[in-house]
């Protein structure tokens, strides 16, 4: 009880609506990720190759969209967990038409299809000690963001999460632009 209680404390600070939004660089939100599983990472023996290609400004949270790269990457060394040694996982951001794409993919084992509609679903966990709102969290920062969240999974080869989100110019976009700013074709 102690552990789900700690769990829906983390869900309602994550998405505490008092902040105000600010622009920022998701490369900051990034590399911020990155500096906080780089421990986890060299003791676990896993690469990471990291390309940052994109200096786009976000226009939201950027403790946010870094929690949610964490929670990507977490799940990449989980499941780079029972392979033995080559574990890699790249992490890229590039500019495509209006978007910052946001890649993190690993080469493990990739996701089985029969749970693949049921990844971003609350609760769903395929982890002993999961709580199963790691995704279900990351999906719903994109949706606040503008963006989208897509997977493609190859069994035997890896997963690769793609993170879509709307650049913004000025320091508020304007509101048709926020609402209508889709991706029109898969990343």
């Amino acid at each position: 009880i102690k552990g789900m209680s700690q769990t829906i404390e983390d869900f309602r600070n994550f998405f505490n609506v008092e902040r105000e939004k600010e622009v920022f660089l998701p490369s900051a939100a990034i590399e911020n990720a990155l500096k906080m599983v780089q421990g986890t990472y060299e003791k676990e023996g896993i690469d990471v190759n990291l390309e940052l290609k994109s200096e786009g400004q976000i226009y939201g949270f950027e403790s946010q969209l870094c929690q949610a790269v964490i929670i990507l990457l977490s799940n990449a060394k989980d499941a780079l967990a029972n392979k033995k040694d080559d574990k890699k996982v790249t992490l890229t951001l590039e500019t495509k038409d209006k978007f910052a794409i946001i890649r993190v993919t690993d080469n493990a084992g990739g996701i089985k299809e029969e749970i693949m509609d049921k990844i971003f679903e609350p609760y769903f966990t395929t982890k002993p000690d999961g709580s199963g709102l790691g995704l279900t969290m990351t999906y719903k920062v994109m949706k606040e963001h503008g963006g989208d969240i897509q997977v493609h999974s190859d069994i035997g080869k890896g997963t690769r999460f793609t993170l879509i989100l709307p650049i913004t110019r000025s320091e508020k976009p304007l509101l048709l632009e926020a609402r209508t700013a889709k991706p029109k074709e898969n990343f």
